[in-house]
């Protein structure tokens, strides 16, 4: 008996000591990068099955989803432009779409190959969704008759206006999490500098600055609560941050660049964006990976002769795939999608067999 038990407390052990290599080897940085060619234009995110949403470039332009290499082009409201296209974990789809007449957006859920117009929040003449988490939660923005733009969540058939941070009348929500936790930016106009924020258990907190009070903007949260954007930082031009716990932390930069910003975080930590060589956002970008306070030119982790300049990262979900766009042989925009070499899921594949393996051993 006391064998049985101290071979089950081996075997716990192992299996711990596995998971917490699985989970070091995952935020590892990958040794190169598989690249897939998703479709013309953006890919803009991605969910823990690998289904992409993104849009088409030129005009007009169309949102569309990738799964398992086919890519499906989601209708529009009626008019000929649709975009902001972000998918969950169970396939649902968020977006806009102009109307027929009109001209104005509307924000749109796409399920089950079936598309759903939200309607408008009270007093507004648009909206635009830019993001679902997967209890069916979304968020965005609604642009109202005066002019001013409010941030929004969306739940079964009802918007809430979450508002704006204090002496300010103009918010815009970009991002929500499994808590229900949403971030973006707040401002007293359109033309005035933005405040990054974050608002939960029903009240909206400003994130700070880099410096100051200089303008800011949140991008992404993850499930932990950890925070991107970007953020002006006094003599710097904007700069790519991560807000945690209360603090904000400058991410860096590509070295010689000018500016970064970062789009996306997975719950690793791990934070994807891009970075421009010139002041004030001039000049081709290069697509990034901030990682244990070390920027990365994912163009560096290519073969030479790929054909590809990766110029922007937008999502990266847990297992470190990576979605953006570049250029492929030097003309026009494609969506790409990065799958690390080796992948995560390939190690905890051998990693629970060589563990079964052990303990039918021990048995």
């Amino acid at each position: 008996m006391k064998r049985h038990k101290s071979g089950n407390r081996g075997s716990v052990w192992i299996l711990l000591v596995c998971v917490g290599g699985l989970a070091a080897s995952a935020r590892a940085v990958p040794q190169g990068y598989n690249i897939t060619q998703v479709n013309y234009g953006v890919a803009l995110s991605i969910n823990s099955q690998g289904d992409i949403g993104g849009v088409t470039g030129g005009s007009p332009q169309r949102a569309w989803v990738w799964s398992s290499g086919q890519v499906t082009t989601i209708p529009t409201l009626g008019g000929s432009n649709s975009g902001d296209t972000y998918v969950n974990d169970l396939g649902q789809v968020v977006g806009c779409s102009n109307k027929v007449g009109s001209g104005q957006y509307g924000a749109y859920l796409w399920e089950n190959s079936s598309l759903r117009d939200l309607g408008l929040p009270d007093g507004a003449r648009e909206a635009r969704a830019m993001s679902i988490n997967n209890s069916g939660q979304i968020v965005g923005w609604g642009r109202m008759l005066a002019g001013n733009d409010y941030a929004f969540i969306w739940k079964d058939g009802q918007f809430t206006n979450i508002g704006a941070l204090p002496g300010q009348t103009y918010a815009r929500a970009f991002d929500i999490n499994s808590s229900g936790q949403v971030v973006g930016y707040s401002a007293r106009d359109e033309t005035h500098g933005s405040n990054a924020f974050i608002w939960q258990n029903g009240a909206m907190a400003p994130l700070g600055s880099l410096y100051g009070s200089d303008p800011s903007s949140a991008a992404a949260i993850n499930d932990l609560g950890q925070v991107v954007g970007w953020s002006f930082a006094g003599v710097e031009y904007r700069c790519a941050f991560m807000w945690q716990n209360g603090a904000m932390t400058n991410l860096g930069k590509l070295p010689g660049y000018s500016s970064a910003y970062a789009e996306g975080i997975n719950n690793l930590g791990q934070a994807v964006g891009r970075c421009f060589p010139s002041y004030g956002d001039m000049g081709d970008p290069h697509a990034c990976l901030f990682q244990d306070g070390v920027v990365y030119d994912l163009n560096d982790f290519l073969e030479p002769d790929s054909g590809w300049t990766l110029q922007g990262a937008y999502d990266i979900n847990d297992s470190g795939k990576i979605v953006g766009y570049g250029r492929y042989n030097g003309v026009n925009y494609y969506g790409f999608l990065l799958t690390p070499v080796p992948e995560p899921a390939t190690m905890c594949l051998l990693a629970v067999g060589s563990l079964a393996m052990l303990c039918r051993k021990r048995r």
